[in-house]
C-alpha cells in the first residue's frame, strides 16, 4: 500500500477532534489530580477509578460536541446552534442533580447527556458503585458509536452533494 493510500483511507473524525486539542487542557487535567489528592483529601489509590469515570466522561462531552456539530451537515448555517447547544450542555452538566425531578433527570440520561458528564460519574466515585460505573461506560460507548454513526452519514450527504455539483 502506498502511502498517499493509507491517508486516503483513514477517518477524518479522529483528525477533526484532535486538531480541536487545546495543550492548556493538559494542565487543566495535572491541576485536577493535584487538587483530587490535596483539596479533596482523597487517597492515591482513588485515582485509576478517577482517571477512569473523566475519561469516560470526557468520551461523552466529546461525542456530544460531535453530535452538535453534525448539525452543518443538514442545517444551514448551524455553527451558532451547534455552539450554544453544547454551551447549554455544559452549564447543564454544571448543575447539582438535586434540583431535577425524575422527567428532567431521564432527558438529562438520553436525549442531553449531561448527567453522564457529571451526575453519574461522582455518585460512582463517591460511593464506588460498579453498576454506576458501567452505566458510565455504557454511556461512553453508546454516545461515541452515535456521534461515529452521524458523523458518517452527514459525511456521506456532504459528498455526494458535492459530487453532484461536480458533474454540472
Amino acid at each position: 500500500m502506498k502511502p498517499s493510500q493509507a491517508c486516503a483511507s483513514t477517518h477524518p473524525l479522529p483528525a477533526l477532534l484532535i486538531s480541536q486539542c487545546q495543550p492548556s487542557g493538559l494542565g487543566d487535567m495535572a491541576s485536577g489530580l493535584v487538587f483530587w489528592v490535596v483539596l479533596a483529601h482523597r487517597a492515591l489509590g482513588d485515582l485509576p477509578l478517577l482517571l477512569l469515570v473523566g475519561t469516560l466522561a470526557a468520551i461523552v462531552v466529546t461525542a456530544t460536541a460531535t453530535l452538535f456539530q453534525c448539525l452543518a451537515f443538514w442545517l444551514p448555517r448551524a455553527a451558532l446552534l451547534a455552539d450554544e447547544l453544547f454551551q447549554m450542555f455544559m452549564m447543564v452538566a454544571y448543575y447539582p442533580e438535586h434540583p431535577f425531578g425524575f422527567a428532567v433527570r431521564l432527558i438529562l440520561l438520553t436525549v442531553f447527556p449531561a448527567g453522564f458528564v457529571a451526575m453519574i460519574p461522582v455518585e460512582a466515585v463517591r460511593d464506588g458503585d460498579p453498576l454506576k460505573l458501567a452505566a458510565c461506560a455504557s454511556a461512553a460507548f453508546i454516545y461515541a458509536g452515535l456521534a461515529w454513526l452521524v458523523f458518517e452519514r452527514g459525511l456521506r450527504r456532504y459528498t455526494s452533494g458535492s459530487r453532484i455539483i461536480e458533474l454540472r
